[in-house]
């Protein structure tokens, strides 16, 4: 037996490696024997409550022994050179064994051609539990080794208490999602918590605003910002996506440095194949304020909407997501039915009875400056009394009547405004103890 080994091994290699140029879409579990699996410390799962929603029902982990000194390793070869998005899966549905599950676990990822980072992501929400969930973007090559090691570290935090928390590694999946990581941010270690900064005084802020030829600084203005955000997405519908607008707001929100942000309609544009996966184009049209009128830049998009999706559970998988900004304009100038300076809509009555009032004052005008201009009529029986009297014999002159031309037009008076946007929902801000990592890795 031990002499077919040499000849079985590459022929389920030959197998796996065909079966993943054909679904470009890939799993590696930690019970896979045809995967180069390396560890040290980790033992097979044992404990009920973690294997009833474990992948293919096992798992692996360092019964919270030798902090520093437990590893999991599972190299692969990518069927294929491109960007590739790693999702991961655990255990945790029920709450004995999610109580052990670190809030920072420690992976390292070695793509590209010979390049490495470490994240840090969550298994202790119930949120992730028992599903798919993505960490992030890689670059990686054919013929260039990829690989993901999970380790355990003296700094773990779970709920059980410190020295209680179990390393734990399940299954991650491979999805290839383009060529290139083209909507790409650096590779970002562990989340840093800086420290706070004291708040200023008055005295010590200046005043921000545009200084101008003459010296003096105009306060900057709030302004809106309209834009059209394109996503491509994986296992996402127009529906599912209009029930996660508010998420997907907040992340506008952080990313642009925007408030009060609103979706304003959700398209799916298209819809089409990619990557052994279902894709799905949408686009939607969306508004918010900031200071100043530049442009906010977009890179690094697809990367903050993924982690504002992980952060509420969402299995979707944003493969692409970037911004055309049409318009910006001074935020305070609100039509009829949009949110006023003061943040309430100003309703439609009482736009419809400012123009109808503008209408009235411009006719008692019109009909004012007609009677000042109309040349007095003098009737035929009126008789100047200082004028010497007229013969008998002579008529008295008629005044002649107004010809029916001369008339006067009444100028109307137009106070329209554009049709209102809907004013922005109230959205649930969310505070994560750590940072999802939702990066994308490129090579340098």
């Amino acid at each position: 037996m031990a002499c077919m080994l040499p000849s079985v091994v590459p022929l389920l290699a030959l197998a796996l490696q065909a079966s993943w140029g054909a679904a470009q879409q890939f799993v590696l579990d930690d019970m896979d024997a045809a995967l180069s699996i390396s560890s040290a410390n980790t033992f097979e799962g044992s404990y009920e409550p973690c294997l009833s929603d474990a992948y293919n029902g096992q798992f692996h982990h360092d019964w919270a022994m030798n902090k520093g000194e437990a590893s999991f390793t599972m190299g692969f070869q990518p069927p294929r050179s491109g960007c590739y998005a790693i999702q991961e899966h655990h255990p945790g549905s029920l709450a004995a064994c999610r109580r052990y599950l670190p809030q920072n676990v420690n992976l390292t990822v070695d793509y590209c051609k010979g390049l490495s980072t470490t994240i840090y992501y969550d298994q202790s929400s119930p949120a992730t539990a028992g599903k798919w969930n993505t960490l992030g973007m890689w670059m990686f090559f054919e013929g260039w080794s990829g690989a993901l090691t999970v380790r355990s570290h003296a700094t773990e935090v779970c709920s059980a208490g410190e020295g209680k928390c179990f390393m734990l590694v399940d299954a991650f999946r491979l999805t290839r999602v383009g060529d290139t990581c083209a909507d790409a941010t650096a590779p970002a270690p562990a989340p840093v918590v800086l420290p706070a900064v004291p708040e200023a005084t008055s005295a010590d802020t200046p005043e921000q605003g545009v200084e101008h030829a003459s010296g003096t600084v105009v306060p900057e203005q709030v302004m809106e910002f309209e834009g059209l955000l394109t996503l491509e997405v994986v296992d996402a519908t127009r529906d599912s996506l209009w029930d996660l607008r508010a998420t997907i707001g907040d992340a506008l929100e952080v990313h642009f440095d925007l408030e009060q942000v609103s979706i304003v309609s959700l398209v799916a544009a298209s819809a089409r194949r990619l990557s052994g996966a279902d894709a799905s184009k949408f686009e939607a049209r969306f508004a918010g304020q900031r200071m100043g009128s530049e442009f906010p830049t977009t890179g690094g998009l697809t990367a903050a909407l993924q982690a504002h999706l992980n952060d509420v559970g969402s299995t979707s998988l944003v493969t692409s997501a970037e911004v055309d900004w049409v318009a910006v304009y001074a935020a305070d100038l609100a039509g009829p039915g949009e949110p006023s300076a003061a943040g309430e809509p100003e309703p439609m009555w009482m736009w419809l009875l400012l123009n109808v009032a503008a209408l009235l004052l411009a006719c008692l005008l019109t009909a004012a400056l007609a009677r000042a201009c109309l040349p007095k009529v003098v009737s035929a029986d009126a008789v100047d009394a200082e004028a010497p009297p007229e013969s008998p014999e002579k008529p008295v002159d008629v005044v002649k009547p107004l010809e029916e031309s001369d008339k006067w037009d009444t100028a109307s008076v137009s106070t329209g405004t554009p049709d209102s946007e809907s004013s922005p929902s109230e959205r649930p801000s969310t505070t994560e103890a750590v940072e999802p990592a939702g990066v994308v890795g490129t090579c340098a």
